[in-house]
């Protein structure tokens, strides 16, 4: 500690980066971070945030953030970059980076921050990286753009974009038209109308489709398709009716109830009983 301060806010630059790259304490870095009269010396504590040790307890509206800019902009290391841009606040600056970044995983994180809605919907519906551009439009609360996305953009944008659609007619249309198998097996689990819900279990245009819209429906047994039924049966999920109950009595106070549930499906049998006293 100098005489009117911290060494690492020496008047002097060489004194005050020689200083800074001897801090260890996570709150003194932050500290030099934001306040250090030298840019040179904001940028070595921010660099040393970035450490792994550091990195998790770091409050990045306690740093400068023209210098972090400056870093998530420009540093050569992406996970440098990276890092930075998670503490980033100003949004011009994390637009430019979710643009124009040339590493994914740089261009998501700036994404997570991001709030301009015309920015996010460009992202969506143009960034080569699908999982980036699926983040972006989560993010999204425009409805005419999302539906613009849900009909139009790639495999993980569009089931992102029909999971926050609120139009039903929209989603039916998606779920019983739809040739994307994907796209119309999300739309079919947002149908909320029971008489959509099973004309889409029983003409949808597969079979992920169809069994998405049929565990939905309040009443499987009028879904007489075989082949639907047989997928059910497959993946565990019978429908049992009672078929037959036999009940004895043992004689002091002991009686024993036996039962019979067959799938009204696949015609598989279930067999148990019960005893009271």
């Amino acid at each position: 500690m100098g005489l009117f301060g911290p060494d690492w806010n020496s008047k002097n630059e060489i004194k005050a980066l020689a200083a800074v790259n001897k801090l260890f304490a996570c709150d003194e870095l932050q500290r030099a971070a934001g306040e250090a009269r030298y840019p040179s010396v904001r940028l070595a504590a921010i660099k040393m945030l970035t450490a792994k040790k550091y990195r998790n307890t770091v409050d990045g509206t306690r740093l400068d953030q023209s210098v972090l800019a400056e870093i998530a902009e420009k540093d050569d290391d992406f996970e440098i970059r990276m890092i930075v841009t998670g503490w980033l606040a100003d949004q011009s600056a994390l637009a430019r980076i979710a643009l124009h970044d040339k590493s994914a995983g740089v261009r998501g994180e700036a994404v997570k921050k991001l709030s301009d809605q015309s920015i996010l919907a460009t992202i969506a519906l143009h960034d080569e990286m699908e999982l980036v551009a699926a983040d972006a439009t989560e993010r999204l609360t425009n409805q005419s753009v999302l539906t613009d996305i849900a009909l139009h953009g790639n495999l993980y944008t569009r089931a992102a974009a029909i999971r926050k659609l609120t139009d039903q007619s929209l989603l039916y249309n998606i779920a019983r038209y739809d040739e994307n198998t994907y796209a119309s097996e999300v739309a079919a689990g947002m149908l909320v109308s029971q008489s959509e819900l099973i004309d889409v279990a029983l003409h949808g245009n597969c079979i992920g489709t169809r069994l998405a819209a049929a565990a939905k429906v309040c009443d499987p047994s009028i879904l007489h398709v075989p082949e639907l039924q047989q997928e059910y049966c497959k993946k565990g999920k019978h429908q049992w009716l009672r078929v037959e109950t036999n009940d004895r009595d043992f004689g002091n106070g002991v009686s024993s109830s036996y039962w019979v549930d067959r799938c009204i499906y696949c015609g598989k049998t279930m067999e148990g009983h019960s005893e009271s006293d």
